[in-house]
């Protein structure tokens, strides 16, 4: 993976503020494993990876994809307070198919105006330690936005596994071109793990390239273009100073099936995520 972050550094500057620099200067940003810093909350971060990964054996197919497009997901929504480092997790609604399902709101995305429901997180898995670390790393790197140092931060938490049945399938994210989420907020994506695929090519581009195909706009629009090998080699966007892509995937040529699984993230601030 090509090194998006930066190849200058501020002297005396921390990490994060670091992070938060070129966020606010590029618009994106990138994480390598150890840049997450697993070690940093006393736990045995390679275990909770590991019960953190086997969360996505048995993830539901995503109930607004079609089969061909061989999309897996979960998701559930958090309440982040900066200042104290709390998280607390909104409960979902009980539902008869998935047990628990969360509303998930995107009414600025011109692809799903409204709200959808979703198969919810188990309880579980949101109470994963890594989990809790990896959010905290990702609200810290908001923090040179000051309405998201002043304000209760919102989490919308996806785990979203791309897994091809056969080696003529095909795996494809949504929206499948060049987009933004449309709101002010940020997004990061770790990968969690990777296995047999080929494809998820993960490509930057200006804003004004948001509604088109790689292929349809100018070499100088493409800011970064990069793939995610490694477990938690993560990325960062400041939605409205770039847009982004991902390619589709198929299964490798090793034998078994492939998969890659992702833990997405999105951070706003609370209140104004909910009025869409």
């Amino acid at each position: 993976m090509t090194d998006i972050r930066t190849a200058r550094a501020v002297p005396g500057m921390s990490r994060a503020e670091e992070d938060c620099r070129v966020l606010q200067e590029r618009g994106y940003a990138s994480y390598g494993p150890q840049d997450l810093e697993p070690d940093a909350y006393g736990g045995s971060w390679r275990e909770d990876l590991a019960r953190l990964t086997r969360a996505y054996d048995d993830l539901p197919h995503d109930p607004y994809a079609s089969p061909t497009e061989n999309r897996f997901r979960r998701y559930s929504r958090a309440v982040h307070l900066p200042w104290d480092q709390t998280i607390s997790w909104i409960p979902g609604e009980p539902d008869a198919e998935y047990g628990t399902v969360a509303e998930f709101v995107q009414n600025r995305h011109p692809d799903h105006r409204g709200g959808r429901t979703l198969p919810a997180i188990p309880p579980e898995v949101r109470h994963n330690a890594l989990l809790t670390h990896v959010l905290r790393f990702d609200a810290r790197r908001t923090q040179w936005r000051r309405e998201y140092r002043r304000n209760p931060l919102y989490f919308e938490v996806h785990l979203m596994k791309f897994a091809p049945g056969t080696a003529q399938d095909v795996a494809v994210a949504s929206p499948d071109r060049i987009h933004q989420e449309g709101d002010d907020t940020f997004v990061f994506a770790h990968l969690i793990s990777r296995t047999n695929i080929v494809g998820g090519e993960n490509l930057i581009a200006r804003p004004q390239c948001a509604g088109r195909r790689p292929d349809d706009i100018a070499p100088d629009d493409v800011l970064a273009t990069f793939t995610l090998d490694r477990p938690l080699e993560s990325y960062g966007l400041y939605d409205p100073h770039v847009s982004h892509y991902v390619a589709p995937m198929r299964r490798g040529t090793a034998p078994g099936p492939g998969a890659r699984c992702l833990l997405l993230i999105g951070v706003g601030v609370y209140g104004s995520r909910l009025r869409g």
